[in-house]
Parts: C-alpha cells; sequence; structure tokens
C-alpha cells in the first residue's frame, strides 16, 4: 500500500533508543532524575543522528524530538505556547457561501449564536434542498450541520459525501481566493471526518468494513487539500498534525503543533501536546503536559460555571 506509515526501520532505531534508554535509566545515580532523563534522551538521539545511513523522514523525526527535548525544562511549562514568539492568537473563520440567498436565514436559526435549532428547522433544510440540489450555499449549510461534534461519528458517510461533492461544484466556478478556500474546508472537513471514524471510540461502536477503501479515500482527499492550497495553510494544521501522528511521526507532528500553537484554540493545543507526548513515551513532560491541560479545562469550566450563574444582586 502506498503510504509511509511507520518504516522498519524507523521502528527498530526507536526500540533501540528505548531499551537503550530504560537500562540506563536504571543505573542513573542520585540527583536530578528528571535533567538526566532529558540528558540521557537527547545523547541516544544524537548518537542516532550520527548514523549516516538514517536518512529522509526519520531523520526528520529524530532531529524535531532532539529540538523539542532541548527546548523543554523541567516545570517550565504553560498553558501557553512556548516554542514561538508570538502570543496573538489568529484562529481562523471558514466563509460562507450563499450566491442565491437560500440558506441565511435558516444558517442563522440552525447555526447561530443564539440558535435553538427545532426538527421543523432541520426539515425545513432537507426541503429546500429537495427543491434546490444544487444551491451551493444550501449544500455548505447541510455540511455544516451534519459536521458538528455531536453528529460526526453518526453522519461520516454523509459528511464526505457532501463535502466531497460541494468541493466538486465549486471546481467549475470562477476560481476567487474565497471559493478556493471553502473548497479547501471542504476536503478539510472530509479528511477530518474519516480520520475521527479511525478512533478507538468509533471503531468499538462500528468497525471499518474495508480498510484499505477507507485508507485509500482518506489519502485522495487529502491528496486533492495539497493541490489546491499546500500542506502548510495555518487553517488546516491540526489535519497535518493528525496525518503525522496516524503514521508515528510523533517528534514531527510535536513541532508542528508548537510552530502553531498561536493559531490553534488553546484546549486543542494542550490536549494535543499531551497526547504527542504520551505517544513518545516522553513520561516526565507528558505529566506536566497533562496537568496543565486538566488545570486549564478546569479554570475553564469554572469561568463559564461563574458566567452563567445569576447576578446576586
Amino acid at each position: 500500500m502506498a503510504r509511509h506509515r511507520t518504516l522498519f526501520s524507523f521502528l527498530i532505531a526507536l526500540l533501540s533508543l528505548a531499551q537503550t534508554a530504560n537500562g540506563q535509566l536504571k543505573v542513573l545515580s542520585a540527583g536530578d532524575a528528571t535533567q538526566q532523563w532529558k540528558n540521557s534522551q537527547l545523547q541516544l538521539i544524537q548518537q542516532q543522528l550520527q548514523d549516516s545511513s538514517i536518512k529522509g523522514p526519520l531523520r526528520d523525526e529524530l532531529a524535531a524530538q532532539q529540538r523539542w527535548l532541548n527546548e523543554w525544562n523541567s516545570g517550565k511549562l504553560t498553558d501557553q505556547h512556548w516554542m514561538t514568539q508570538s502570543s496573538k492568537n489568529k484562529l481562523f473563520t471558514e466563509p460562507t457561501i450563499d450566491p442565491e440567498k437560500k440558506a441565511k436565514k435558516l444558517r442563522d436559526r440552525l447555526l447561530g449564536k443564539s440558535a435553538k435549532p427545532t426538527s421543523k428547522d432541520t426539515s425545513e433544510l432537507q426541503e429546500l434542498l429537495g427543491k434546490s440540489p444544487g444551491d451551493v450555499g444550501l449544500k455548505q449549510l447541510y455540511l455544516h450541520w451534519l459536521d458538528q461534534r455531536q453528529y460526526r461519528d453518526e453522519y461520516v458517510a454523509p459528511i464526505v459525501e457532501t463535502a466531497t461533492s460541494l468541493a466538486g461544484q465549486l471546481e467549475r466556478e470562477k476560481q476567487t481566493e474565497e471559493i478556493k478556500l471553502v473548497r479547501a474546508y471542504c476536503y478539510y472537513r472530509a479528511a477530518r471526518a474519516l480520520i475521527h471514524r479511525e478512533s478507538e471510540e468509533s471503531v468499538a461502536k462500528k468497525p471499518i468494513e474495508d480498510p484499505e477503501k477507507h485508507e485509500a479515500q482518506l489519502l485522495g482527499i487529502y491528496a486533492q487539500l495539497g493541490q489546491l492550497v499546500g500542506h502548510s495553510r495555518p487553517e488546516f494544521i491540526l489535519l497535518e498534525i493528525r496525518m503525522l501522528r496516524r503514521d508515528n511521526w510523533f517528534g514531527r507532528a510535536l513541532i508542528l503543533l508548537e510552530e502553531n500553537a498561536e493559531v490553534i484554540e488553546p484546549e486543542w493545543y494542550l490536549n494535543n501536546r499531551r497526547d504527542l507526548l504520551k505517544d513518545l513515551g516522553w513520561n516526565q513532560p507528558a505529566k506536566e503536559a497533562d496537568q496543565i491541560a486538566v488545570n486549564y479545562k478546569g479554570n475553564r469550566d469554572s469561568q463559564i460555571r461563574s458566567a452563567s450563574r445569576p447576578n446576586d444582586d
């Protein structure tokens, strides 16, 4: 199968790293055990990098691991990104399209800030789509309605079908920057749904019937996104990280996460950082990152409860 999932040499090299690290950790003398672990790990990575036969993605992976560990000091992690200089939070908004003006009022009722959607609203959307199946505004609204976190498990196939259909339909339009970006978001949403389908929870509920077909579909959609806007757009950086992670390039994913932290929602950044450190088997920084993620979520939930509490006055 044409893909770059973990190479045999990668497994052997990292297994050697882990075994040697475990052996060295057992004989570490008294002192700062965390600093000793870091030094030992860096030494092992450096030994691997000195091997001229290690090339390509594996060398990039080891270099990424080395970079992150060089920057990390125990107890210095915070809930802010720390490997980039800017502190501005540049979150992105997906453009909405509605050339026929048929979707706006219904979009407000279904997805607006004060929306309280009813079954009547969803029925109206389906009815309108039935009457105007080629309306791109209605089709995009339908995609956005399906592709909500609470529905994503149930509607993977309709999400992918609607997203790819809309992207193909928009390909026939004049390719303004807005239209290209809307198409890119279609591919992003389709790929995200397929990756979400691979989660342990989703597979436990319903196994993937044809893994090879699923794989080919995901890689095809991912390739279309890359052909359209490249593989370094900040809007889609979490997808890039997920694709690296599913292929076990955890160090490269971690560096990409750190470099783009300013455009990622803080909770997603913290959760991904914790998970990637766990994937790498780096228990010391992983525990620190986990506690920060837990504290951030607790503080955020407390603020939400306080904001919703009636004023005593």
